[in-house]
């Protein structure tokens, strides 16, 4: 989503990943989140909440926010 995004142009090339301990990033005490199993039918029993907006719309319009807000607060430049 990002590399077709409309606001693509205006950020640095991917400089590619780097695997990371958690631990060495957050710190101890960190609670892995591979080992957790979200439930929507929890929520749904539990809260009385569903979700409204599908996952890849829920991606979308978050991944628009964060790259506005970006490029209006100024922090990243055009690439040459």
């Amino acid at each position: 989503m990002f590399d077709t995004h409309p606001l693509r142009d205006k950020f640095p090339p991917f400089a590619g990943f780097r695997n990371t301990e958690s631990s060495t990033y957050y710190g101890t005490g960190y609670e892995d989140l591979q080992h957790r199993r979200p439930s929507i039918r929890n929520a749904k029993r539990l809260l009385r909440w569903e979700p409204k907006v599908d996952l890849e719309m829920a991606v979308s319009n978050t991944l628009d926010f964060f790259l506005r807000q970006a490029v209006e607060t100024g922090k990243f430049e055009a690439r040459e």
